[in-house]
């Protein structure tokens, strides 16, 4: 290998997977109500497969070992153990990791209420201020929004610390994977619901940690 290629910067590929539907009616409220994949989940994990085998296995080197983190919550949780159980399949070393800081919003009281039972009240007045209001009992916005970027900044770090290319499946909630696609996108945390993120979709970066500009978002929201 030439020096030229061996001053090339690492860079490490990320998938930032959204969960897919979960076993309640679509009108109650849930964040950190930990509520079971539907009944779909066995296609959902098969449609996953299809797409790590597709897009992901091809590229990984012998000596690149994929690292799956995820939600703790149940409905991320299933879905990983699932896709681990798959790679280990196709004789993959994978490991999976849980962080308590990539759980969705903590929407306190409102928790597993329908939107009728909360109040027209009370809806108008988080309305009136997305991002600062505090849900009863629960988080801010705002607050999440940190919370969730300690912790990418914490694995930004991480992986400055690993000199060959690191594969991260993520599998997260939409909260998490806006919070982390608006830091990535140098966005404004009051612009962060004009991106869209589907259930069952993808969205890709690839990170160059000890030269941040040089990063590239790959795709945002890709339909698995």
């Amino acid at each position: 290998m030439s020096e030229s290629m061996n001053s090339l910067p690492t860079t490490h590929q990320l998938y930032l997977i959204r969960h897919g539907d979960v076993d309640l009616h679509p009108d109650i409220c849930y964040g950190q109500l930990d509520c079971t994949i539907h009944g779909s989940f066995t296609k959902d994990i098969s449609k996953l497969s299809h797409y790590i085998d597709k897009q992901i296995l091809p590229s990984l080197s012998n000596f690149d070992t994929p690292l799956i983190i995820s939600s703790p919550l149940i409905r991320c949780q299933q879905l990983a153990q699932g896709l681990q159980a798959h790679l280990k399949q196709q004789n993959q070393k994978v490991q999976l990791q849980a962080i308590e800081a990539f759980k969705e919003i903590n929407f306190g009281q409102w928790e597993g209420l329908s939107w009728q039972e909360i109040g027209q009240d009370q809806i108008e007045c988080w309305q009136e201020q997305v991002f600062d209001y505090v849900f009863p009992e629960g988080e801010s916005a705002a607050d999440f929004h940190q919370r969730v970027n300690t912790a990418w900044q914490q694995l930004l770090t991480t992986l400055n610390q690993h000199k060959k290319p690191q594969t991260i499946i993520l599998v997260l909630h939409a909260g998490v994977i806006r919070s982390i696609l608006t830091e990535f996108l140098h966005m404004p945390l009051q612009h962060s619901l004009s991106l869209k993120v589907d259930k069952m979709s993808v969205s890709h970066l690839a990170i160059v940690p000890s030269q941040l500009a040089l990063s590239r978002c790959m795709s945002i929201n890709l339909s698995i």
